[in-house]
């Protein structure tokens, strides 16, 4: 018959007590990670949620209700970015403004991969090919042949500015990396902010924290860029702007500004169905499905987003 060890005995009975210490140990632990982590998830809901009361207006939803987007009454912006002369996508802008009553299309840029003559030519019979009232700026894509927008101005026209109903659209031409603008831009710009309901910009002005493309927006290449970035935003902040629209992600994100929480941000997503980077085509879907935003102000004036998928079901 086989009988234990003292010794055995002790083993055993100093494991059981060390299993028992580090079960004890791990649920402290744990309550202690989430009572912390309770804070720090309260603190961010509260800094990015703090208007949520007014979202339901504000923030892009999935649909809206169809009176409001076939009313005559309604002015409806379609707003696009990142196409790279995809003529598949175009067929399906064109569905989109008729389902949608559309009156105006804005384009955000990167209408090209490269910005060669033939293919602005391209993206010039693109849009003409909606039959629908446009406006475009150029995307960084867009100068990348020429190293300017001379070419691209070429073939479309150059708008500062344009109103729908009572509301001002201002755009602003940062589609360049690393060349900041002009002095007589810049300052003709600024002029207009006090002015201005909308922000329209080919590169994100601003970029929320945690955002998987926080580190892409307009100055992140070139110090005296950002210099003329931060004088921007400062000149937003302080002004009666409330929404600010850009595209080149090709992802679309929607946030506030953390140091004045009515100035709301919408990134566009990409109307190409693929990006050619040097060569290499990436899938537009590995970031995330075809997007658009749609901008509707109805007969009361109330402003209305909704971001709507270019190939709908």
């Amino acid at each position: 018959m086989y009988v234990m060890s003292n010794n055995s005995i002790f083993r055993k009975n100093s494991l059981f007590r060390l299993s028992i210490y580090l079960l004890f140990l791990f649920l402290i632990v744990t309550i202690v990670f989430d009572y912390f982590t309770s804070f720090y998830n309260k603190s961010i809901k509260e800094e990015h949620n703090s208007y949520s009361q007014n979202e339901d207006k504000n923030s892009i939803k999935k649909h809206l209700p169809i009176t409001k987007i076939v009313d005559k009454e309604t002015k409806n912006i379609l707003v696009l970015a990142d196409s790279h002369n995809n003529e598949k996508a175009f067929v399906q802008v064109s569905k989109l403004i008729k389902n949608y009553n559309i009156s105006l299309v804005v384009h955000l840029g990167d209408h090209s991969d490269y910005g060669s003559e033939s293919e602005i030519t391209n993206a010039k019979n693109l849009l003409d090919s909606l039959q629908t009232e446009y406006i475009a700026i150029p995307g960084d894509r867009d100068l990348a042949a020429t190293g300017g927008d001379d070419l691209f101005f070429t073939f479309f026209k150059r708008i500062n500015s344009f109103k729908v109903k009572e509301y001002k659209f201002l755009l602003l031409n940062n589609s360049p990396n690393f060349t900041p603008l002009t002095t007589t831009y810049l300052n003709s710009f600024i002029n207009e902010i006090s002015s201005t309901d909308f922000i329209l910009s080919s590169q994100p002005i601003y970029v929320e924290k945690g955002n998987i493309f926080e580190s892409k927006y307009m100055g992140a290449m070139n110090k005296d860029y950002l210099i003329q970035r931060d004088l921007i935003l400062e000149k937003l902040r302080n002004s009666k702007v409330k929404y600010v629209i850009s595209g080149d992600h090709h992802r679309s994100s929607n946030f506030y500004d953390l140091k004045r929480r009515d100035l709301q941000y919408f990134i566009v997503g990409a109307t190409a169905e693929d990006l050619n980077s040097n060569g290499l085509v990436i899938k537009q879907k590995s970031f995330q499905t075809q997007r658009a935003l749609l901008i509707s102000i109805t007969n009361d004036n109330d402003i209305l987003f909704n971001e709507i998928e270019v190939f709908e079901e």
